[in-house]
């Protein structure tokens, strides 16, 4: 079960304020595996069935369809087949998911969330896990979800947090809706993570958040060669990769697109791209 609380922004400004709020119970994963144990009895119901000789030569001996010179049942005993092997991979893929979900059930414990503007706190069975958001030291970005309107009808992937202790936090499917997580608490980590990258550079240290891409004070450097200058950098993120790109004149050029979330901290990586690229590109009004 899922529960979400948000908090008025006038409301006790000197306290943490609570942003997002969920509820992992592992419990989610027996159901699942009674659910998978449905369709492997199903499966094999179906399968057991269709090789009954007393099933198969009623099928066969219908002949609902001839087709051209081929022999009578023909059709027949072609979707007999394929009905086994529907029937087969239903069994496969529904053992396949009760294991997993077995082993989850056995291996996760019920989990709290709560993230709040200040950090989070993570709660496993009687174990409290609170950080703020300094101590988060990398952030990636890997959630999918397929939605109809505002509802999650398909979701995979995580958002991982790499704290400076080692220890690391994962916000699944199981914490909610990934699309409402990043809208309501992606800001918060990235205004940190943007305000931490903007400080190195200030004192003239370049870091790379990707193998491939770098950030120095005078811009990006794409595979330690191709530098594009503050004055003339474009980034966007579309479907799934970052779009590194220049201005050229009047039209824009893409140097690079590198999967998004190979990124390191991309909510703060383009917090700072974008507003020192503003920056540099602002009309100089004394000019």
């Amino acid at each position: 079960m899922v529960n979400y609380l948000e908090e008025s922004q006038d409301a006790y400004q000197d306290k943490p304020r609570l942003i997002y709020r969920a509820t992992a119970d592992r419990s989610i994963y027996r159901k699942r595996v009674r659910r998978a144990v449905i369709g492997m009895l199903a499966g094999g119901g179906v399968f057991f069935m269709l090789g009954l000789p007393v099933v198969v030569n009623a099928i066969l001996d219908l002949n609902l369809i001839s087709i051209g010179r081929l022999a009578p049942g023909t059709f027949e005993l072609g979707a007999l087949v394929g009905g086994r092997v529907v029937a087969m991979l239903i069994l496969l893929i529904s053992a396949a998911r009760a294991i997993v979900n077995l082993i989850r059930y056995f291996n996760r414990r019920t989990e709290e969330v709560r993230f709040y503007d200040v950090g989070f706190v993570w709660i496993r069975g009687e174990e409290s896990h609170k950080y703020g958001w300094s101590a988060v030291k990398t952030v990636r970005e890997n959630p999918r979800f397929f939605f109809i309107g505002k509802r999650p009808v398909l979701q995979w992937g995580e958002i991982s947090f790499l704290m400076r202790d080692g220890e690391t936090y994962k916000v699944t499917p199981e914490h909610g809706d990934l699309r409402g997580f990043l809208k309501r608490v992606r800001h918060y980590y990235g205004d940190e993570m943007g305000t931490r990258m903007g400080q190195r550079l200030r004192v003239n240290k370049p870091f790379k958040v990707h193998p491939e891409l770098a950030v120095m004070p005078d811009g990006l450097v794409l595979n330690n060669e191709y530098q594009i200058g503050w004055e003339v950098l474009k980034v966007a993120v579309k479907k799934r990769q970052l779009n590194v790109a220049y201005m050229d004149g009047d039209s824009i050029k893409v140097a690079a697109k590198l999967p998004a979330h190979e990124i390191d901290n991309l909510a703060g990586f383009l917090e700072l791209v974008e507003a020192t690229a503003e920056t540099f590109q602002r009309p100089n009004p004394y000019a």
